[in-house]
């Protein structure tokens, strides 16, 4: 098979594409920018201290002074005892953002949960930070009613959210039985979500990843992860035991449960808000870990129907995805790849400098990676499959991956409630993206040695419940948008990246003060 040429762009495409490119945004002020920096994990405390220490002495080096005596960057530079004791610097650092009003300033409270210490393998009571629902709302409010209906309801006015709820009422199940709706304001009801998933904060190290719990507004969706996603807790798997989740969540459905008591007062309550729970989001592994749903380890699989892996009857397993939405009789209640070779890494590294210069050249430097990777892959894919000697298999990975990209598209394009043409169009691009992927799971699985696709496309079962979505969709032309993961994998990116700057004894702590920086300069003004 010749090796693939990525045709590059012509004169006359660059120049359209730069010329679509956004402008550039004003830069950031300068204490704003350390801050940033500091909360996000980019630069440690003391980092940041030198940094302002250094932009300090250049001021006065040139004859400057600073006028204000509570200029954030002059504060800045005397972290730690004026600089002399970085250790210092990072605590220094959260009691100067508290006193300059510098972060969102949700209640930390400490809950006792049952941890393991790794050294005796002794399970005690430990204090767990945590940030429950309430005590963020309650900060969210503080901050006025602008940003408490940004961040619960995102760009929908409070006629649409209201007929969101209606629709929900007329086309599922589940809403007309909930006790929210009776709520006497639909206009001001938020739906929330709670959301779990694990991140690797310390690489090479058996102490390595960060279990996570948050919540999500329903509603948020097209928000920036720091004003859709907001950390309860989070905790060392190294120190969990099977009693840790159990234990945290125990707080966290309180916290619910008062939020959702139609009798009780809140400082928005008088306004005709009110917050609700409507479901739990995660990954098929943490859904399955904590609790007990989707085994997707099992040969029944899916908790919602009989659907198998494998069975007798081959219209009773994984391979089928039906038209018919009842293919599959509803319950009660709703393998790895080998070491890259020399020759694949040069492939790819030169796919993915083609890659940035898609990005580049597309202004898309600030979307969800999967999505942009979605977008140029079925670009590549069907440039590839116009060769006058491509084979059928290119073709069909091609319509694969543009039923994909197109599936995304419609999400992006349709507003919370789809038309019935988006609604279809969703679902004729979702099943055509499943049968060409089991098309190819069938080449792949009878493909000679050496054949490109060989057994390069395994059957999952994410790829079942995606087909239950897209029946789901169809019928209740609800965007699916907001309860897909795209957003969500930007969050744990940044819990990640700020739990990699954090010392391990204080992590759980020091995570959730500095997202709190992070979140007050992500609000709207």
């Amino acid at each position: 098979m010749p090796r693939p040429v990525l045709r590059p762009l012509s004169a006359p495409e660059v120049v359209a594409a730069r010329a679509s490119c956004k402008p550039k945004t004003p830069a950031p002020e300068f204490g704003e920018l350390l801050t940033d920096s500091f909360a996000s994990g980019s630069s440690s405390a003391a980092q940041v201290q030198r940094t302002a220490a250094s932009a300090m002495q250049w001021l006065d080096s040139h004859g400057g002074r600073v006028k204000d005596s509570g200029d954030t960057v002059a504060r800045l530079s005397k972290l730690g005892c004026s600089g002399k004791w970085s250790a210092n610097a990072e605590r220094d650092c959260h009691r100067l953002m508290r006193k300059m009003d510098n972060w969102l300033g949700a209640k930390i409270s400490y809950r006792d949960v049952r941890m393991v210490n790794p050294s005796t393998l002794e399970i005690s009571m430990q204090k767990l930070p945590m940030i429950l629902p309430h005590d963020m709302l309650l900060a969210l409010w503080a901050k006025g009613r602008k940003v408490f209906d940004k961040c619960l309801f995102g760009a929908l006015t409070p006629p649409e959210v209201k007929e969101y709820w209606d629709h929900l009422e007329t086309h599922t199940n589940w809403f007309s039985n909930h006790p929210a709706s009776a709520w006497h304001d639909r206009s001001r009801l938020a739906g929330v979500a709670t959301y779990g998933d694990e991140v690797q904060a310390y690489r090479n190290s058996e102490c390595g990843a960060v279990a996570v719990c948050a919540f999500t507004p329903d509603l948020a969706y097209k928000n920036d992860p720091c004003n859709r996603y907001y950390p309860i807790c989070l905790w060392s798997e190294h120190h969990e035991c099977e009693h840790t989740y159990n234990d945290a969540m125990k707080y966290v459905v309180r916290s619910f449960r008062r939020l959702m008591d139609p009798t009780a007062t809140w400082p928005w309550t008088a306004e005709g808000y009110h917050v609700t729970f409507t479901s739990a989001q995660g990954d098929l592994k943490w859904l399955n870990e904590k609790m007990g749903l989707h085994n997707f380890r099992s040969n029944n699989f899916c908790s919602r129907c009989t659907c198998k892996k494998t069975a007798e009857n081959v219209y009773d397993s994984l391979t089928n995805f039906s038209s018919d939405p009842t293919a599959f009789p509803e319950q009660d209640y709703t393998e790895g790849a080998g070491v890259y070779k020399d020759k694949l890494a040069k492939v790819l590294k030169r796919a993915h400098r083609d890659f940035l210069l898609f990005k580049k050249l597309r202004g898309m430097h600030k979307a969800a990676p999967g999505k942009i990777l979605t977008h140029w892959l079925a670009c590549r894919a069907q440039q590839w499959a116009e060769r006058v000697d491509a084979t059928e298999s290119d073709k069909v990975v091609a319509s694969c991956i543009f039923a994909y990209d197109m599936m995304l598209r419609t999400m992006d394009e349709g507003r919370h409630i789809f038309t019935e043409e988006q609604a279809n169009r969703f679902g004729y691009f979702t099943l055509r993206h499943l049968r060409c992927y089991a098309w190819l799971h069938d080449f792949g699985m009878k493909a000679q040695l050496h054949v490109p696709g060989r057994r390069s496309w395994l059957l999952l079962p994410k790829l079942h419940h995606l087909w239950h979505l897209c029946h789901d969709t169809v019928r209740s032309r609800i965007n699916p948008k907001f309860v897909t993961l795209l957003t969500a994998e930007s969050f744990i990116g940044i819990i990640g990246r700020i739990a990699r700057s954090c010392h391990r004894s204080s992590v759980s702590t020091r995570t959730l003060e500095r997202y709190q920086v992070l979140m007050i300069h992500k609000l709207p003004k």
